[in-house]
């Protein structure tokens, strides 16, 4: 699951099952991009599945005229009996690759997917869920979290 240039590290790792003559596992691509336009690599992916080495290819486009906003969350619901299915039967590994903002939304899609909290921290310690995210925390909102906190802390004490 990736968005924007965290379709990068997955570009390559496609190129690698295109080389590969024996049969691949499952393999899945959720992609998120503001536009058609935007859309890094398409042709690669397209061709990735129609080869067949990849099993999967979809798309969420955000900013897409004529179209209604959609995100790699709400693309992992569309598809969520699959995705149960691969996690907690097959053993899938999910990759996570983007700006910060998207391991929140793909933490929470596959958290409800795959029944509660409780199966999703088990999937995390399976070590089956890699992240490689960047960009900046919110450090203000952080901040005005704690001190909000502090506050509702402070009354609750009265």
């Amino acid at each position: 699951v990736c968005a924007g240039t965290g379709i990068a590290p997955f570009k390559g790792f496609v190129d690698r099952l295109t080389t590969r003559t024996d049969s691949a596992a499952e393999t899945w691509l959720i992609y998120g991009c503001r536009t058609r336009s935007n859309e890094l690599y398409a042709e690669d992916m397209r061709l990735a599945e129609q080869s067949g080495h990849l099993t999967k290819y979809l798309v969420a486009y955000s900013r897409e005229e004529g179209q209604p906003k959609m995100y790699v969350d709400a693309k992992m619901r569309e598809h969520a009996d699959d995705i149960r299915c691969l996690v907690l039967n097959e053993d899938a590994h999910v990759y996570v690759c983007g700006d910060v903002r998207i391991e929140t939304s793909v933490q929470t899609a596959l958290t409800e997917i795959m029944g509660g909290s409780e199966a999703f921290r088990a999937f995390e310690r399976s070590n089956r869920y890699h992240l490689d995210i960047f960009g900046a925390f919110d450090v203000q909102k952080q901040h005005e979290n704690k001190l909000a906190n502090a506050r509702k802390s402070l009354s609750m004490r009265k």
